[in-house]
């Protein structure tokens, strides 16, 4: 299982490296670091729901993903404390 999982960390790393070369992600952060706190997210989410097993995953894993891409997004440039357009 920990093989699996550190593939699948691997391969998610390499999407969000993707993604901040083409500037769709702050690149302000490792890329494996940020795969590793959206897979945290994900597991986190399908556990609690896990504990009350109802029709509550989607909403639940809809509201962390909105949160999770919100903090994902590029962040301005900044020059003298000044964020700057590019």
């Amino acid at each position: 299982m920990i093989d699996l999982q550190n593939r699948v960390h691997a391969l998610h790393t390499q999407m969000i490296q993707l993604g901040q070369d083409r500037g769709e992600i702050r690149n302000d952060l490792p890329a494996a670091q940020i795969a590793h706190v959206f897979r945290q997210t994900i597991f986190g989410t399908l556990l609690i729901w896990s504990l009350y097993g109802d029709d509550s995953l989607h909403p639940r894993i809809e509201a962390a993903f909105n949160v999770l891409w919100s903090g994902l997004m590029p962040r301005p440039a900044v020059i003298n404390g000044t964020p700057i357009r590019l």
